[in-house]
């Protein structure tokens, strides 16, 4: 069991078969969180998910599916219908049978269903007549389709908008046409009505409805609008230092988060668990069996939830002020405190679905570590004299983020017209790298280079820096990539190879961290002087 609990599942395969060894496994899915069957299924890869997925109940798939097949382009951008992902998932629960595949669509949104109908089909009404001749009676619309990916259901012609969609389509449709045909027969009439028979897959009243349906549904289980975590990131850089100390109070988004969850979260429990379908009468469970399974999927799930509190502990406790003051106001005030760490996990959520790290998504355990720096350097901007009473209430924690994330967000302009300044300044003429120094004064003396940064374009502003390792050692080149970035921080390791590269990052926490700006053009005057 000891061995079992520090397994590193490198194969979905390999996971699967223990997962489907154990006898335990049909109650066990039942009884997973939806977010948590997830995992297991993203772990194991959703091809090959299909005895997961057979054993799962209908509410948990429609939750799983509703975190699957809407996503973002980028962090901070609307959530859209991904029709790919959803035809990947057709294609298990087609494998699972078609009785299966029926009743799972069945219970999927209805808005969700015609988004995804609008996508795939051009459907045309058979019984409508829409035009008419000078010289004769009315006639039917003729469709031209293949016989290869078309089907009459009804009344209605159904034909794939793409040829090689329709093998994984049609078993949806005759399955639905089978068991829930006043259900097909509705979503098909919405494609109509909805204009379907059109070449435009663009997006429909039905996807924005569902769309709608599904933000709300993130919120009532703590999920963060993407829009919503990105205007409260952009605002905290665009307010100034003194009106960000001022707050006093939750910002408009923030209290209806909060407000949401609160209400949302027994109430959804409840449902939850009563939807489940419980153990038969017959069905015996060997709690040892239940133990290996819960120590397997404890091995392979990533559950942030616990890491708020496990950033109280450990010998960096003592070091940060903020660590100290969370752990002295869950001995005085535990009600603060879990209101607090709670603020810890909303504002991962906010960097999670709303900021970028080097162009790509945060992950859920550095969100958390940023959140901590990030709040640890607005305490120490305010200079309080006592770190605690500065999270007794709201805004806490957020406030301190905001603050701190502001410091930190106008790094890279700063930075870069510090380093215009000092490349202005330098004479070179008597140097012997001066043709070094002319075409990189050139470079990131362009407009284009600060407006570029201003507008967060840090991928070309990173070709234009480039020009620097002419003239720097790599650590120096490094660091400034890393403080001309969409999430500034510090270099604290880089490797002694004969190519190196930058094996450890740290993020700001303190003033006394902004010390490393001046360091590094301590370091740039050094290597530029003479």
């Amino acid at each position: 069991m000891a061995e079992r609990s520090v397994q590193k599942y490198v194969s979905g395969k390999r996971l699967l078969k223990d997962l489907t060894d154990n006898p335990a496994l049909p109650g066990f899915v039942r009884s997973l969180d939806p977010p948590v069957l997830k995992q297991l299924i993203d772990k194991i890869g959703v091809e090959d998910a299909a005895p997961l997925v057979a054993l799962s109940e209908p509410t948990q798939l429609a939750e799983v599916l509703d975190e699957s097949l809407w996503k973002s382009a980028v962090p901070g951008a609307p959530e859209t219908f991904d029709p790919i992902e959803f035809l990947r998932w057709l294609e298990v629960m087609l494998e699972v049978g078609d009785e299966f595949l029926s009743e799972r669509i069945e219970s999927l949104d209805e808005d969700l269903l015609a988004a995804a109908f609008h996508h795939y089909f051009r459907v045309v009404d058979l019984s409508i007549k829409i035009f008419e001749d000078d010289d004769g009676p009315a006639k039917v619309h003729e469709a031209a389709s293949s016989a290869e990916s078309a089907g009459l259901y009804g009344s209605y012609e159904v034909k794939a908008r793409f040829d090689d969609e329709w093998v994984t389509l049609s078993p949806m449709l005759d399955a639905l046409y089978l068991e829930h045909p006043k259900l097909l027969y509705a979503l098909l009439g919405r494609c109509c009505a909805a204009g379907a028979f059109t070449e435009s897959r663009a997006p429909s009243l039905a996807e924005l409805d569902a769309a709608d349906r599904h933000a709300r549904g993130r919120e009532t289980r703590g999920f963060v609008d993407p829009v919503a975590a990105r205007a409260l990131l952009e605002t905290a850089c665009a307010s100034s230092l003194d009106e960000l100390t001022a707050e006093s109070a939750y910002d408009l988004d923030t209290v209806r988060y909060f407000t949401i969850v609160e209400r949302a979260r027994e109430q959804a429990f409840a449902e939850k668990r009563a939807a489940r379908t419980p153990p038969a009468d017959d069905e015996e469970v060997d709690e040892g069996d239940i133990n290996e399974l819960e120590t397997i999927v404890a091995g392979v799930i990533d559950d942030n939830r616990s890491r708020p509190v496990a950033l109280l502990t450990g010998p960096e406790a003592a070091s940060s002020p903020l660590q100290a003051a969370l752990t002295e106001l869950g001995q005085t005030d535990p009600d603060a405190q879990a209101a607090r760490l709670a603020e810890v996990v909303y504002l991962s959520n906010v960097l999670i679905v709303g900021w970028s790290l080097d162009g790509k998504a945060i992950a859920e355990k550095t969100s958390v570590e940023i959140v901590m720096a990030t709040a640890s350097l607005g305490l120490d901007y305010l200079g309080s004299a006592d770190p605690l009473q500065e999270l007794v209430s709201e805004p806490g924690l957020i406030r301190l983020f905001r603050i701190g994330w502001q410091v930190v967000q106008g790094l890279p302009v700063s930075v870069a017209r510090r380093l215009q300044r000092v490349l202005d300044a330098l004479d070179f003429t008597q140097s012997r790298r001066a043709w070094m120094f002319a075409e990189v004064r050139a470079e990131i003396g362009k407009p284009e280079f600060l407006a570029g940064i201003e507008a967060a374009d840090f991928d070309t502003a990173h070709e234009s820096l480039h020009m620097m390792s002419l003239l720097l050692p790599f650590a120096a080149c490094a660091q400034l990539r890393a403080l001309v970035n969409d999430l500034p921080r510090i270099v604290a390791e880089v490797s002694d190879d004969d190519e190196p590269e930058v094996t450890k990052f740290s993020f700001f926490t303190s003033l006394d961290d902004l010390d490393e700006v001046d360091a590094l053009f301590d370091l740039i005057g050094q290597n530029w002087s003479g």
